[in-house]
């Protein structure tokens, strides 16, 4: 029971360092950090969908063979209500400032 509460306080350590190392890093750049904010943004968006779909489709695929196919049908409809239908929340008015 112990070591578990050891692997916990190390895992959540290590975890709120590495996000106060990376805020650092984007203050430290801020400039460079707005300019790239959307690649950044959509760099972490990439990699959670990714992970959540590398974990989840496969134990999917054990619980019923449609499983990619019920994936595929609804990655389009989510892009197509995305790109198509304009449900954004406020992206067209989000422009951030050039910075010099």
């Amino acid at each position: 029971m112990e070591d578990r509460w050891v692997s916990v306080i190390f895992s959540g350590g290590f975890a709120g360092a590495a996000t106060f190392a990376g805020m650092y890093l984007v203050l430290l750049r801020e400039k460079w950090s707005r300019g790239n904010s959307a690649f950044l943004v959509s760099y972490s968006a990439g990699v959670l969908l990714g992970v959540g779909m590398l974990h989840v489709l496969p134990e999917a695929q054990e619980l019923t063979g449609q499983a990619p196919a019920f994936f595929l049908l609804a990655f389009v409809l989510f892009y197509f209500l995305e790109h198509h239908m304009f449900l954004h929340a406020g992206h067209q008015t989000l422009h951030h400032p050039q910075l010099e």
